[in-house]
């Protein structure tokens, strides 16, 4: 259901409509629950947030339980692509986590880093001049935080993978008040994500008959990665 969901949208299919219905039918149960038994969690929260001194509404709970439940399968799932496809192409690199796995959380912020992948779009508030850019209140901008990444004034050889690099901050996560509330979450999974696919797989590669096929837009990530091991 995800999959066709994210599908419809990247294609704008006419599909895009009774996906969302169907996700948020399903998660509606949950929404109500929280708020007649709200627990320690963030939908709980949610519901005994205001915006703007308006108390939060079933509407507003759909939209933010459809946002959480897309969210962290979208991006996850790229970053997934994007690092497995280094790795697979880097052999000394993948020889040196197998041998230290204790460096595969600096491998994943240096991966994030090299390979930023999304594209968060933004509602200009009001009119204003951005570095000599006139942008008018309700036109759209689209944050290229890829680029943002791979700023060689921030980061030396930018577009160089390097374990090693000292600073491995980074804008894949956005920053300020629209920073990713999953940030950690996805951190871990994909920890866990490449450990397991080590521990797990013998030596693999890039399978020369099947490249990698890309697909650009909101998310930057993979369509096809075929792997080859001996």
């Amino acid at each position: 259901m995800v999959t066709t969901l994210l599908s419809s949208i990247d294609k704008g299919s006419a599909e895009t409509i009774p996906q969302i219905i169907r996700i948020v039918d399903s998660i509606r149960d949950a929404l109500l629950d929280r708020r007649n038994n709200p627990q320690d969690d963030l939908i709980s929260l949610l519901w005994q947030t205001k915006i703007d001194g308006i108390p939060t509404s079933l509407e507003d709970m759909e939209n933010y339980g459809l946002l959480l439940f897309i969210a962290g399968l979208d991006t996850v799932m790229n970053a997934i692509g994007l690092g497995v496809r280094h790795i697979a192409e880097d052999q000394a690199l993948q020889a040196q986590l197998r041998d230290n796995p204790d460096l595969i959380p600096d491998a994943v912020e240096e991966l994030l880093r090299r390979y930023s992948f999304v594209i968060p779009r933004r509602r200009v508030a009001r009119d204003t001049v951005f570095q000599g850019v006139t942008m008018k209140k309700g036109e759209q901008a689209l944050l290229f935080l890829p680029a943002a990444d791979l700023d060689s004034r921030e980061f030396p050889d930018a577009e160089k993978f390097d374990l090693s690099r000292e600073k491995k901050s980074h804008l894949v996560f956005n920053a300020g008040p629209h920073r990713c509330v999953g940030s950690h979450l996805a951190r871990l999974e994909l920890q866990i994500l490449y450990a397991e696919l080590l521990a797990r797989l013998p030596q693999f590669r890039l399978a020369p008959d099947n490249p990698p096929v890309y697909h650009g837009g909101h998310i930057i990530g993979l369509d096809t990665l075929h792997l080859i091991w001996d």
